[in-house]
C-alpha cells in the first residue's frame, strides 16, 4: 500500500514539472546567487505542494489506474509535457477527498508507520542567514525542513539549527563546486551540535545548474553526480529525491526514533536496550553532559537522565555513539568494548564494601531503531547497503550504556587517593590524554613517563577547551585545529600527530600552548615546563626527531571532509617505521630523574598556586568587610 502510495505521489509531483519546461540553461544566464534562492524554494514548495495539494485527494488509487502506471513502457511520453499532466490531474480529481475530521488525525510525526501520510520537505523563508544556535559567523544560503503533512506549504520562518533538516550550499558558477562542498561541510556540524536525536545529515549543493545530494556518514561523505536543474530529466530526478524524502520514515531521513521530544515536558524520553530482559527502559533527560560537535567519528553524546515512571529519583548516565564493534577493535588496536568492561566491574564488585566508588552498567547494547515498520539493529548498514567499493568502510554499531552511580565534579572529590583514582580512569583510556606509546600499542609495561606524558595532554586540553562551561565560550575558534587531531577514532593517526606537536618546544608553542586561554596562563607555563622535562631531557638521544622519525599522514579531517568527497577512511593507517633510536624508548633511561624533575615543578607549581589563593582570599575578605562598612 505504502509502495503504491509514493509511486503515485512521485507521479503527481513528477507531473508538475511541466510548469518549468521553459527552463534551460539560458535561463540560469547572468543570474547571481541571491536570485538562485527564490528559484530553488519555488521549486521545492512546488513539489510540495503536489506532495500535499490544497484539495487533500487520498493517496490510494484504483487497481487498474496502478496497473496502468506500473507497466509504462519506456516509449510513454515525456511526462513534464502538458498533456500527459493533464491526464495524471484527471486521475487525482477521481480521488476522495480528506474531510477536515480526517486531516486533523494525522501523524504528528515525521515518518508515523502506523498511519502514514507523506511528510513536506519545505524551505525556510529567509535565505543568507545565520541559523540560531551556530557556534560562528557563518550565513547559511538556504535550509530545509521535514514537516508534518499538515503544515501549510509555504515558505517557514525563524530558522534555527534544532529544526533544520538539510543545509543547500548555492554558488553562481559550476566550477565553485569545490568551494560548495567546503562551506556545505562547515555548516553541517551544526545539525550535530543541535540535533541530539540525528544519526546522519543530508546536504545539497547547487552550483550553476548542477545539484548534488550530499551523505554525511560517521567516516565520510558520499556524493551523487550532478543532476542538471536545467533539464526536463534533471528536475525530475530532484523531483524524485524531494518525494523520496517526503515519503520515507524518520530512521531513513537520518533522526533516531529511539529519542521523542516530550513537548509537555520540554524534555527528551530515550529507549534504552535492557540487561535483565528483551524489554526496553524509557528514561527521560534532565542534562546534557557532552554533546556531538564533530562532523566525524563515534558523535558520542553523554545525557544525564532519570528512568521514567520511578519514584526513586535516581539519576543515571546515558552514552550513546557509534563504536567499532569489539571484533573490529581488536583488529585496529581500539580500546576494548566498554560495556563488557563495566559488565565486569559490576559482577566483580557488586555487594562488596569498596573504598571506591566505581560505575555500574545498569543496561547496555545495540540501538534498534524503527524502520519501516520493523525493528532492526542500528549499524553503518542501515544506512545504506553496502556495495564492493564500499569494503574499505569503516563498518559501525550505534551503542547505547547506561552507567550509575553519576561521576561528582573533580573537586568534590573526597580524597587524595580518589583524585588519584579519577585521573588515572581519564589518562589512561580517554584516547586525546593517552601516551603515544600507549597509542602506539608498544610493547612492555605502561611507565610512569606514560602517566606524566597523559597529565601533560589533560593540562593542554583543559587549556585550550576550559573547565567549566563558562570558559568553554573563550575557546579560540581559530587555534584549536591541531588539537582538535587528537579526537581522531584512529589511535595510531592520534599518536603520529602527537609526535608532530610534540616534536620540538616551537611546535609545541605554535600548535598547542597557542590555544591556550588568556586566564590560564599559570595552566600554560606548567604545561611548558613538564614538556621540556618529558621531551627535551639533556641525556635523551640528539637529532632523533620525533616527526621526522615518522611517516606523518595528511590531515585526517581535511581528507575525510573535502579532499576526499566519497572516499572513506580505511580504519588502517600507515606503521610507523623508526629509523634511529626513538626519543621516547631512550628516554627512559633517564625515568628515575625524570620523574623527580616532574615532581619539583609540580611542587613548585602548587606553591604558587596556594599563594595566588591566598592573595584572592584577602582580596575578596577585604571587599567584604568595605562593603559591611558601606
Amino acid at each position: 500500500m505504502k509502495e503504491h502510495s509514493e509511486s503515485f505521489v512521485l507521479d503527481r509531483a513528477i507531473s508538475s514539472t511541466f510548469r518549468l519546461s521553459k527552463l534551460n540553461e539560458k535561463s540560469f544566464q547572468g543570474v547571481r546567487e541571491a536570485g538562485m534562492y527564490p528559484l530553488f524554494k519555488d521549486f521545492v514548495m512546488l513539489v510540495a505542494h503536489h506532495v500535499n495539494p490544497p484539495h487533500e485527494t487520498h493517496i490510494a488509487e484504483t487497481s487498474s489506474s496502478a496497473k496502468r502506471k506500473r507497466a509504462r513502457s519506456d516509449n510513454e511520453p515525456d511526462p513534464a509535457k502538458p498533456g500527459v499532466a493533464a491526464k495524471r490531474r484527471r486521475i487525482e480529481l477521481r480521488s476522495v477527498k480528506l474531510s477536515d475530521k480526517a486531516r486533523g488525525k494525522r501523524a504528528e510525526h515525521v515518518g508515523d508507520s502506523n498511519s502514514w501520510q507523506p511528510s513536506l520537505v519545505l524551505p525556510y523563508g529567509p535565505c543568507d542567514v545565520k541559523l540560531e544556535g551556530s557556534d560562528s559567523k557563518t550565513r547559511v544560503d538556504l535550509a530545509l525542513s521535514v514537516c508534518s503533512s499538515s503544515t501549510p506549504v509555504k515558505p517557514l520562518e525563524d530558522p534555527k539549527y534544532k529544526d533544520v533538516f538539510a543545509i543547500v550550499e548555492m554558488k553562481r558558477l559550476k566550477g565553485e563546486q569545490q568551494k560548495a562542498y567546503e562551506q556545505l561541510v562547515e555548516y553541517t556540524r551544526g545539525i550535530y551540535a543541535n540535533q541530539i536525536h540525528r544519526r546522519y545529515a543530508w546536504g545539497l549543493t547547487m552550483c550553476g545548474t548542477e545539484v548534488r545530494c550530499c551523505l554525511f556518514h560517521h567516516d565520510g561523505i558520499k556524493a551523487t553526480r550532478k543532476i542538471d536543474f536545467s533539464t526536463s530529466d534533471g528536475r525530475e530526478k530532484l523531483v524524485t529525491l524531494l518525494v523520496h524524502w517526503s515519503c520515507c520514515g524518520s530512521a531513513r531521513l537520518g533522526y533516531d526514533t529511539t529519542i521523542l521530544r516530550d513537548k509537555t515536558n520540554k524534555r527528551w524520553n530515550i529507549s534504552c536496550p535492557n540487561l535483565k530482559g528483551d524489554k526496553t527502559l524509557t528514561y527521560y533527560t534532565t542534562g546534557m553532559v557532552l554533546n556531538a560537535t564533530s562532523l566525524f567519528g563515534r558523535h558520542t553524546r553523554c545525557y544525564l537522565a532519570k528512568l521514567k515512571d520511578d519514584d526513586s529519583d535516581k539519576e543515571f548516565v546515558i552514552k550513546d555513539a557509534w563504536s567499532l564493534p569489539r571484533d573490529l577493535k581488536k583488529s585496529t588496536g581500539a580500546p576494548p568494548d566498554e560495556a563488557y568492561n563495566l559488565r565486569e566491574i559490576t559482577q566483580k564488585f557488586d555487594g562488596q564494601d569498596m573504598r571506591f566508588s566505581y560505575p555500574r552498567a545498569v543496561s547496555s547494547g545495540v540501538v534498534e531503531i524503527l524502520d519501516g515498520g520493523r525493528y532492526v539493529n542500528d549499524d553503518t548498514s542501515q544506512i545504506y547497503k553496502f556495495k564492493d567499493s564500499d569494503k574499505q568502510m569503516l563498518f559501525r554499531e550505534h551503542r547505547r550504556i547506561v552507567m550509575t552511580p553519576v561521576g561528582r565534579y573533580i573537586k568534590q572529590v573526597k580524597n587524595v587517593f580518589e583524585l588519584v583514582l579519577v585521573l588515572d580512569d581519564a589518562t589512561k583510556w580517554t584516547l586525546p590524554y593517552m601516551s603515544i606509546h600507549n597509542l602506539e600499542g608498544a610493547e612492555g609495561k605502561r611507565t610512569r613517563l606514560d602517566d606524566w606524558e597523559s597529565l601533560l595532554y589533560l593540562i593542554c586540553w583543559l587549556g585550550t577547551f576550559g573547565i567549566n562551561d563558562d570558559d568553554r565560550k573563550n575557546t579560540k575558534k581559530d587555534k584549536i585545529a591541531e588539537i582538535n587531531k587528537w579526537r581522531s577514532e584512529k589511535m595510531k593517526d592520534i599518536a603520529e600527530c602527537k609526535r608532530k606537536h610534540m616534536d620540538s618546544l616551537e611546535s609545541f608553542k605554535k600548535d598547542i600552548l597557542a590555544g591556550f586561554q588568556d586566564d590560564y596562563m599559570m595552566l600554560k607555563a606548567l604545561a611548558a615546563s613538564i614538556y621540556e622535562a618529558l621531551f627535551q631531557w639533556e641525556g635523551c638521544v640528539k637529532g632523533a626527531s620525533l616527526e621526522e622519525e615518522f611517516h606523518m599522514p595528511s590531515d585526517p579531517f581535511k581528507s575525510a571532509g573535502i579532499e576526499a568527497i566519497a572516499m572513506f577512511q580505511s580504519g588502517q593507517s600507515s606503521k610507523p617505521k623508526p629509523k634511529r633510536d626513538d626519543p621516547l624508548v631512550s628516554r627512559l633511561e633517564h625515568e628515575g630523574a625524570i620523574v623527580d624533575k616532574l615532581l619539583d615543578i609540580m611542587k613548585d607549581a602548587s606553591a604558587v598556586s596556594e599563594r595566588v589563593c591566598t592573595v584572592i582570599d584577602e582580596v575578596r575578605k577585604e571587599k567584604a568587610q568595605e562593603q559591611e562598612q558601606s
